[in-house]
């Protein structure tokens, strides 16, 4: 059964996620003005925080995206 604490921990997660997302989106966008991928490869150079990878939730070992930060 989630608890308050786990709740908030998924809600920030989540967030996290879309925000990542919605900045991918308007990368792309970038990249389609410009014809090329540059946008995406300067952004992560400047900030590899931001690129998505998998990770594993400890209790159910269920995989999920996450941005690195």
């Amino acid at each position: 059964m989630p608890t308050p604490q786990s709740i908030a921990e998924y809600v920030k997660d989540y967030d996290c996620l879309v925000e990542g997302i919605e900045l991918l989106l308007s990368l792309e966008q970038k990249i389609h003005e410009q014809g090329n991928m540059e946008a995406l490869r300067a952004h992560f150079d400047k900030h590899p925080e931001d690129k998505l990878c998998h990770v594993y939730r400890p209790g159910t070992r269920e995989m999920v995206l996450c941005r690195r930060s």
